[in-house]
């Protein structure tokens, strides 16, 4: 009887691990990285000034028969913070995670599929497949190729631009206009270029907190009270994350 017993508990054992594997073998999470360097160029009457910001980039890519359908694709995320530039003493330009658009992500697969492509097919036709005929990895190889060679970004694709009328009121946050930079800083400043460039660099920290010193006394940046008049103008609405990513915030 007992050895029966045992034979049986070896058998479920068994039937458990046979099926972890085949659940396992079902249900695919390939990663990939890369890190971006995000670089602002504004033109000033002092001349020309620039900032950049690194961030992690993750791709993943859940497929697999066991995988529920609302759950497959491609799912994007980063760690970083915000480009910042000082444009005139007091006054800084702020381009978020946020894209100008109300995306989660201004770097959605999309606007790799479109600005690179359209990159590749300049420097090398012979690349410029359509990216629908080929894999994720395929996709994502093509992406990381041009490291070091920074390419403009297309204009439907900024990242949101913002500042603030006061950098110690993080309610003061406004958006700025990529065509009318002088409305926001002054006559005679203009964006020049935002360029994206796959880069070997660290990962940018510590920037954002030293500019936006209140940054971990605060719970957000806009006001619920002031929420309804961003639905009503159907612009983004700027939060914390979008300075500092959620993974790097200094834990309390």
């Amino acid at each position: 009887m007992w050895k029966a017993f045992k034979y049986f508990i070896l058998m479920v054992l068994l039937i458990v691990v046979l099926l972890g594997v085949y659940v396992a073998s079902e249900i695919n999470n390939d990663i990939y990285t890369w890190h971006e360097k995000l670089t602002l160029e504004v033109e000033t009457p002092e001349g020309l000034k620039t900032a950049s910001s690194v961030q992690k980039i993750v791709w993943r890519h859940s497929h697999g028969d066991l995988v529920f359908h609302e759950a497959r694709g491609v799912f994007s995320s980063a760690k970083g913070e915000a480009a910042i530039l000082e444009i005139v003493p007091g006054k800084y330009l702020f381009a978020l995670f946020k894209g100008a658009r109300g995306a989660e992500q201004f770097r959605d697969v999309g606007m790799y599929y479109a600005d690179l492509a359209n990159m590749l097919r300049k420097a090398n036709p012979s690349q410029a497949h359509p990216h629908y005929k080929l894999s994720i990895k395929e996709n994502v190889r093509i992406i990381k190729s041009p490291k070091g060679r920074p390419f403009a970004l297309s204009k439907q694709y900024y990242p949101l631009l913002v500042t603030f009328k006061d950098i110690n009121d993080p309610t003061s946050v406004q958006q700025v206009d990529p065509d009318n930079f002088a409305a926001t800083f002054g006559p005679d400043i203009k964006l020049k270029s935002i360029t994206l460039e796959i880069t070997d660099e660290p990962v940018t920290t510590g920037k954002a907190e030293k500019v936006l010193g209140w940054f971990y006394n605060v719970d957000r940046i806009v006001p619920k009270s002031q929420v309804a008049s961003y639905y009503s103008r159907k612009e983004p609405i700027p939060s914390k994350g979008d300075f500092i990513s959620y993974s790097l915030w200094r834990k309390k």
